[in-house]
């Protein structure tokens, strides 16, 4: 399917699993350049590899806590500082 949005940028939360892990893997299949961001780093890892192997862009891994005060700036630098990095 395409939906015509590659070459854009996404970031998902909850994506280590369930509907965020489904959401960012559909996206990198568009060819969207996509920020991963949740708590179990390994899991994130595994699906930045799965997203990479479907021969989607290089995803960002952003491991966080957003319980925690600090996360939203946390993500939103990383994600900035990452997804930048990358050319279409």
């Amino acid at each position: 399917m395409d939906l015509g949005i590659a070459g854009r940028t996404a970031l998902v939360t909850g994506a280590s699993s369930g509907i965020g892990y489904g959401i960012a893997r559909a996206l990198g299949r568009e060819g969207v350049r996509v920020g991963l961001a949740a708590r179990r780093a390994d899991r994130l890892h595994a699906l930045a590899s799965a997203i990479e192997d479907d021969e989607g862009p290089p995803p960002v891994v952003i491991p966080c806590d957003l319980l925690r005060e600090d996360a939203a700036e946390h993500v939103a630098r990383e994600a900035r500082d990452g997804l930048r990095r990358y050319q279409f």
